[in-house]
């Protein structure tokens, strides 16, 4: 199974590319991941703009539904807790 992920190329212009096959869908692990990058793309102060793109072809479908699927015990369907 894929991990969820973020790379980022930094520059003038920071891409941050969503990696997670097949679809790009927002696991937990991968909207950790893009905070991360965002916070390190804004943090450089050469970086004046930030591109999110997706790789594999595609951006993102929206959340991976298979994490509503799972309990957390606090209501959130198993998302509350990741993010």
């Amino acid at each position: 199974m894929a991990v969820p992920q973020t790379k980022l190329e930094m520059g003038e212009v920071a891409t941050i590319w969503l990696d997670y096959k097949p679809l790009n869908a927002l696991h937990p692990q991968l909207l950790s991941s893009l905070f991360e990058n965002l916070q390190r793309a804004h943090q450089n102060p050469t970086c004046k703009a930030i591109v999110v793109t997706g790789g594999n072809n595609n951006f993102s479908p929206g959340f991976d539904i298979n994490q509503f699927k799972k309990q957390s015990g606090s209501g959130g369907g198993g998302l509350d807790s990741k993010i």
